[in-house]
C-alpha cells in the first residue's frame, strides 16, 4: 500500500553530463527530491522524498514511475478561525488500546433504547490554551482532534501535535502508534498528509512504562506539552522508543541486549553534547550518570542507580568480550542468560523514567519490576501428578 505515481514530469534543471545507473552506492541527499503533482485547480500534492537518479524513463521520456509512502495535499478553503490552530488526525495502533474516558454507545429500535455499551475508549482534556480528544474506532485506529490557542501555541507546534501525540501514547503503552493521516488549517490553506500504514511493534517486557494497563492521561498530557515545547526532550525520547521498538523486532536475545545495552551511552552523549571521539578520555559515563541523577532525580535514586552501572556493565561485558559457551560463566549459560534478561529489563524500565525526568515529571519515585524468576504465571493447572525427574528416554 502507499501511493504510485505514473506520469510525464517538468524538468526544471538540465540533465547531469554524467550519471551510473545501478551503482551500489550510499545515497547522498542530492539524489533524493520531492515530486509536485497538480491534482485539480487549487490543490496540489507534494510527495515523501524519493530517489530518482536510476529512473532511466526519466532521462529519456521524461516519464517518472515510482512507489512513495507518503503524501502532502494542499488545498484553499474558506477562512479559518485566526484565534485558535485546529487539527485532528487519525492515529494507526495495536488491538484493543485502553484510555482513561468512558464512552458511551448505546442502539435504539424506534425511539427505545436496546443495547448499551460502556467503554474505555476516549481520551478528553482540556484547558485554557489546550483542547485535545482522541477516541479509539475500529479496534486499531485512534481518531485524533486538537485545538489550540494561537496566542500560545505557533504553527509549527500545531502541525508537530499529531506526532508528539503519538510519540507520547506509544511510550506510555509500550507500542509504536503511527500518524497515518494528519490535517491542520493555515488561514485559507488545508494541509492534509498521508502515510502507508507500518507494522505495530509491541515493546512486550521492553516497554519503557510498564504497569499501566489503562493510560495515564495526566502523564500523557505531561509529556506531549514537553514534546512540543522541547526539541531536545522530543528527539531524545523519539530515539529511545526507536531502538526499544528495534531491539523488540529482533529475532536473537543477543541483539536484543546490545541495542538496549546502548542506549544508555547515546542518551548521555546527547544530553552532555560529547559525541565519541577515538582516545579522548575526558568524558566518563558513569559520571555523567551521577550528574543526571544530582539534577533530575535526587538522592533517592542512589541505590537504583548503581544498579544501572551494573546493569549496563554486564551488558557491555557481553558484547564485548563474547562467546557462545553454555557451561558455567558462559554467555548461554541459563544463569548468564537470566541476569541478561533481568538487566535488559531493568534498563529499559530506566529509559521510562529517563524520559519522563527530561519531560519535567516532579518526585519520580524508582519503582522496578521484580526479577523474572519471581514473575507470576498467567494459569497455573494443577494436575495431582507427583512431581518425579523426567525419564532418560523421554
Amino acid at each position: 500500500m502507499g501511493f504510485h505515481l505514473d506520469a510525464f514530469v517538468d524538468r526544471p534543471s538540465p540533465i547531469p553530463s554524467t550519471i551510473h545507473f545501478g551503482k551500489p552506492r550510499v545515497l547522498g541527499p542530492h539524489e533524493k527530491r520531492h515530486v509536485r503533482v497538480r491534482f485539480a485547480p487549487g490543490v496540489r500534492g507534494i510527495s515523501s522524498q524519493i530517489v530518482v537518479t536510476d529512473q532511466l524513463e526519466l532521462i529519456s521520456d521524461n516519464r517518472l514511475e515510482v512507489d512513495f509512502p507518503g503524501l502532502l495535499e494542499v488545498s484553499r478553503r474558506s477562512q479559518a478561525s485566526t484565534d485558535r490552530h485546529v487539527g485532528r488526525a487519525i492515529l494507526a495502533t495495536g488491538k484493543d488500546m485502553v484510555l482513561p474516558d468512558s464512552v458511551t454507545r448505546q442502539s435504539t429500535v424506534a425511539d427505545r433504547v436496546v443495547r448499551q455499551e460502556f467503554t474505555l475508549s476516549a481520551i478528553d482534556y482540556e484547558d485554557e490554551s489546550l483542547r485535545v480528544c482522541a477516541l479509539v474506532e475500529q479496534g486499531s485506529y485512534v481518531r485524533l482532534e486538537w485545538s489550540l490557542r494561537a496566542s500560545d501555541w505557533s504553527k509549527q507546534q500545531a502541525w508537530g501535535f499529531a506526532n508528539a501525540f503519538a510519540l507520547a501514547l506509544s511510550i506510555v503503552a509500550g507500542e509504536t502508534v503511527q500518524v497515518v493521516e494528519r490535517t491542520c488549517m493555515r488561514g485559507e490553506r488545508e494541509y492534509c498528509e498521508r502515510w502507508r500504514r507500518h507494522k505495530t511493534t509491541k515493546l512486550d517486557f521492553l516497554r519503557p512504562m510498564p504497569g499501566h494497563d489503562i493510560i495515564p492521561k495526566e502523564l500523557l498530557i505531561r509529556l506531549l506539552r514537553a514534546f512540543l515545547t522541547d526539541a531536545r526532550c522530543a528527539d531524545i525520547s523519539r530515539r529511545t522508543l526507536d531502538q526499544l521498538a528495534e531491539a523488540a523486532r529482533q529475532q536473537t536475545h543477543a541483539g536484543r541486549e546490545l541495542l538496549c545495552g546502548t542506549i544508555l551511552e547515546a542518551i548521555l552523549r546527547t544530553i552532555d553534547a560529547r559525541p565519541f571521539i577515538p582516545a579522548d578520555n575526558s568524558w566518563d559515563w558513569s559520571r555523567s550518570l551521577e550528574n543526571f541523577r544530582d539534577k533530575y532525580l535526587g538522592a533517592k535514586w542512589h541505590k537504583a542507580i548503581e544498579r544501572v552501572k551494573e546493569a549496563f556493565k554486564r551488558l557491555r561485558h557481553r558484547n564485548a568480550h563474547p562467546d557462545w559457551l553454555t557451561a558455567k560463566n558462559g554467555t548461554f549459560a541459563s544463569p548468564s542468560l537470566e541476569q541478561s534478561l533481568d538487566d535488559v529489563v531493568f534498563l529499559s524500565t530506566f529509559y521510562g523514567y529517563v524520559i519522563q525526568a527530561l519531560a519535567g515529571c516532579p518526585e519520580l519515585e524508582p519503582r522496578f519490576l521484580k526479577p523474572m524468576k519471581d514473575w507470576n504465571a498467567l494459569i497455573i493447572v494443577t494436575t495431582g501428578a507427583s512431581e518425579q525427574p523426567p525419564s532418560q528416554d523421554a
